[in-house]
């Protein structure tokens, strides 16, 4: 009796440990797909059917320590008349103690939605004090206090994380930091914008860009000088390079601080052969924003050849060398070397 007792004892285990290990295996299954949606933040690729079946109480965190509670809210947050759902799904996963603050994080971007700033405020301050380094939390917290146009506890949490985050999120913290400033324009500001600018050589995201420039020169008058350039460009491309001269020095005046403007301008002078002009030209570019890959260096190198300042010449030619322009010696090479 006893032996059979045991033995109904060990089925119902085994039942249990087998129903239990399919359950976390199906949820591993669909953690997979998850967090592939988390990373390239696209929950688009996420199937329907993933969606509404997520595992989420057993096991009720992933792999990585983020509630799948919220994982699900996030995921069918997008879909319409369901942000009272995901909210529901948010306050489950809040009650999961994790080290992350995703949910506090999800909670503030969806109060801030509704245009409840002080739900958004509380939820966003207490993810990015959690994990300060966190970007998404700094941009969450620093989208509140935006809307709120606080704008020195903007300036103050900015510059006290800026020098401790990876290099890789620097350019994406500053996109949104002077993307709420400038609502703000003033000379510090400005001064901010420049010292960004000169002090990052290669800044590879072009939203970036165009809001320094917008901080530095105001929105009107950097939409007018890219407009300018833009005509200028045109003008060259059809071969009517005294036009497009006159259109990139216009749009220099305006803005003194975009690399390309002189970049455009130098080849116009070039291809209207004032090559002595070329080589004038080239020296008033500040040092600063020249972001050059040796495409200019060649062309002033060119330019001195036709006025017969060779030396000259060979040390731009091997300048626009070192920048990495490729240079066909066998058609250009004045120096012999």
């Amino acid at each position: 009796m006893r032996k059979f007792s045991f033995l109904i004892i060990l089925f119902f285990i085994s039942v249990f440990v087998t129903y239990s290990n399919w359950r976390v295996y199906k949820s591993y299954i669909q953690q997979s797909i998850l967090l592939t949606a988390i990373n390239k933040n696209d929950y688009t690729i996420v199937p329907d059917e993933i969606v509404e079946n997520i595992e989420y109480e057993y096991p009720n965190l992933t792999v990585t320590s983020m509630p799948l509670a919220s994982i699900k809210a996030r995921a069918i947050l997008d879909k319409p008349g369901r942000v009272g759902e995901a909210l529901e799904l948010l306050r489950k996963g809040k009650s999961i103690k994790t080290n992350l603050f995703m949910t506090e994080s999800l909670m503030s971007d969806i109060f801030f939605a509704i245009n409840q700033l002080d739900s958004a405020f509380y939820y966003s301050k207490i993810a990015f004090e959690g994990l300060p380094l966190n970007t998404r939390h700094f941009i969450f917290y620093f989208k509140t206090l935006a809307a709120q146009k606080e704008k020195e506890k903007m300036r103050k949490t900015y510059f006290e994380i800026k020098d401790r985050i990876s290099s890789s999120k620097k350019e994406e913290l500053a996109k949104f930091y002077f993307a709420g400033m400038i609502q703000f324009r003033d000379s510090l500001l400005i001064e901010e914008s420049k010292d960004f600018l000169f002090n990052n050589k290669d800044i590879k995201n072009k939203e970036l860009k165009i809001l320094i420039s917008y901080c530095i020169n105001g929105i009107e008058n950097s939409k007018k000088a890219d407009s300018l350039n833009l005509k200028g460009s045109e003008f060259f491309k059809a071969k009517s390079y005294s036009q497009a001269l006159d259109l990139f020095t216009e749009a220099i005046k305006i803005n003194s601080l975009d690399f390309s403007f002189y970049e455009n301008k130098l080849s116009a002078l070039y291809e209207m052969e004032f090559f002595q002009e070329v080589y004038d030209f080239y020296k008033t570019i500040p040092d600063e924003i020249n972001f050059s890959n040796g495409y200019i260096e060649f062309l002033t190198s060119k330019s001195l050849v036709k006025i017969n300042q060779i030396d000259i010449a060979c040390d731009f030619l091997k300048l626009s060398k070192n920048l990495g322009y490729p240079i066909n010696m066998i058609n250009y090479n004045p120096c012999n070397n």
